[in-house]
């Protein structure tokens, strides 16, 4: 099996610099509050790959710049990732989850196969590479569930993510 990284977006969104970066640019504060409020869930991410994914290659956690106080992060497997490692600078500051989750395959040194998370997904139980990849394929059940139009929401993101994915890959594979 090949090796498998794991990536988390994160924001503190009560970082005074990055909330004075983040009105500079987004005078209409269009972003829901809820789409980068912290929940302080982050240490319990931490502990649910510690104890039911232990053999995770690498943690990438993806932030503006803020690091968890209780984050060890000199530690082997976790390897802190600045918006300015992943996006050119001319389109820096970036807020958007979008742009982001869209990006996430430049990190410096990042295995072929990883999965993403967002910081209020937990793993709650024993799983293993191959409940994310069989013979370095992912595993996703987005190319088979049903999308549903909504006036509000990311049902557009998905739906185009899909459309890009199923242009370049046969479903049945």
């Amino acid at each position: 099996m090949q090796k498998i990284d794991f990536v988390l977006t994160w924001v503190d969104d009560s970082d005074p610099a990055w909330i004075a970066e983040k009105n500079k640019y987004d005078v209409k504060q269009t972003l829901p509050s809820v789409r980068v409020r912290d929940w302080d869930f982050l240490i319990y991410w931490f502990r649910s790959v510690e104890k039911y994914a232990p053999w995770v290659n690498k943690i990438h956690l993806v932030t503006w710049g803020h690091v968890p106080t209780f984050l060890n992060i000199n530690h082997d497997k976790v390897n802190i990732v600045n918006h300015s490692e992943i996006f050119d600078e001319q389109y820096l500051p970036i807020f958007s989850t979008t742009a982001l989750e869209l990006s996430l395959h430049k990190i410096p040194g990042i295995t072929e196969n990883f999965v993403y998370f967002n910081d209020d997904m937990f793993i709650n139980k024993d799983v293993t590479p191959e409940d994310f990849f069989v013979d370095g394929k992912p595993k996703d059940i987005g190319l088979m569930s049903p999308i549903l139009p909504v006036k509000e929401g990311v049902a557009h993101i998905v739906l185009n993510d899909l459309q890009i994915i199923n242009n370049h890959f046969n479903r049945s594979d």
